[in-house]
């Protein structure tokens, strides 16, 4: 499936050259979601799970900085964004194996050109992504270029992890905390913000949150939410979080949403001006395997089939029906709790607690049959032998004596 502009509409409204423009009322959407041109230096974190349309997002955050004439960088670690470079002013780098990149070179047309690079790291050994990272942050830094220019880390988690410290760790941080006086912005992508680390993450000034459910994760956005923030609506927002849809996202920014608790919810708008391809791979049955097909699909699906269903099926159709026929016919179609019940009714529930020390005793059970128990175990059967044997030695030595 094609996950693009499948809308003959502008992407955005074309009067809003102020403005970056990710979600709109006008466009259907619940709530705005637009910033002002110096979101562009900021620092953002965009995060979520696979499919719940975080790279769609990033993408159109990319989209909208071309179109109001600003520039980014973006290092693609996942392929999904070279469809960009369809866009005026817009260049996609791809070097592969022994090549190298002339980072030197690239900030020098960032400096007198108007162009946006989008580098495919995808083909790197990710010792040699980090090599590549590192050098860009310190030579740009250097540069002091002094203009308008976000830099879009994939995979973030692989560049300034949580755990260990790579050699990007410390120019990604730097470009973090020094960027903004020389108009360079940062935003950090990742599917995990437990594994990013928390010294990068305190640096960004805007955090855009798509679904997550695993409890690390939402721990660690709970953390950077912490500040100046009612618990109470922290925890309902992480409720919010855990439950969205694919497109729907939470968005929270004390310098931005201030008037508004710091969060604002809306749902990124669906209409793109390129083609967003991603890494997703088209499953098909074993048996397709020795036919000719085509290439797998590296797509996703139109934003606007998000309202059908959370994992992108028709909620008209069972999904038990997309199965091929000749899956097996038992299935687990209709198997309730009453079954399991009726099956099997010697199963209760046992606790864990209960588990153990059931696990205990039947461990002590099994060592005293094991092992059975000695007549001369007891001290006071010890004591009496040595006595006796205490005693007839005194007397042996006293006859002998004598």
């Amino acid at each position: 499936m094609v996950y693009m502009d499948s809308w003959d509409a502008e992407p955005a409204d074309p009067t809003k050259k102020d403005e970056i423009v990710l979600a709109s009322t006008e466009l259907g959407q619940p709530a705005d979601l637009n910033f002002p041109l110096d979101f562009v230096r900021e620092k953002v974190f965009l995060t979520g799970i696979t499919g719940s349309g975080k790279s769609w997002t990033g993408g159109l955050i990319m989209e909208e900085i071309n179109r109001v004439g600003l520039q980014f960088v973006c290092f693609d670690a996942l392929g999904a964004h070279g469809g960009l470079s369809q866009l005026p002013n817009v260049e996609e780098l791809h070097p592969k194996g022994g090549e190298t990149l002339n980072i030197k070179g690239m900030i020098d047309r960032l400096k007198k050109e108007p162009t946006s690079f989008v580098i495919d790291i995808s083909d790197l050994t990710l010792e040699k992504q980090q090599q590549v990272v590192a050098e860009y942050c310190d030579d740009l830094l250097m540069a002091k270029l002094g203009k308008g220019i976000m830099t879009i880390f994939e995979e973030c988690q692989d560049f300034v992890p949580q755990q260990g410290k790579p050699v990007s760790f410390d120019g990604i941080v730097r470009l973090c905390k020094l960027g903004r006086q020389n108009g360079y912005g940062v935003c950090l992508i990742s599917q995990r913000p437990a594994s990013v680390n928390k010294e990068a993450l305190s640096q960004c000034s805007v955090y855009m949150i798509h679904n997550l459910i695993n409890h690390r994760d939402l721990k660690a956005i709970e953390d950077q939410m912490g500040f100046g923030t009612d618990k109470g609506e922290v925890k309902k927002v992480l409720g919010g979080i855990s439950a969205a849809q694919q497109g729907e996202v939470v968005c929270y920014s004390p310098s931005y949403f201030r008037d508004e608790g710091f969060f604002r919810a809306s749902k990124i708008r669906e209409n793109r001006r390129v083609t967003h391809t991603g890494n997703n791979i088209e499953m098909k049955p074993a048996t397709y395997a020795s036919e000719s097909t085509p290439e797998p699909s590296r797509t996703l699906a139109p934003v606007g089939e998000w309202n059908q269903n959370v994992n992108g099926m028709d909620n008209s159709v069972d999904a038990l029906d997309l199965m091929p026929t000749h899956a097996p016919q038992d299935s687990l179609r209709g198997l309730a709790s009453v079954d399991v019940e009726n099956d099997f009714p010697e199963l209760q529930y046992v606790s864990p607690a209960e588990r153990h020390t059931i696990e205990v005793d039947e461990k002590s059970t099994e060592l005293e049959a094991e092992e059975p128990k000695s007549t001369f175990n007891s001290p006071l059967i010890g004591i009496a032998m040595i006595s006796v044997l205490a005693g007839g030695f005194y007397v042996v030595t006293k006859g002998i004596s004598n």
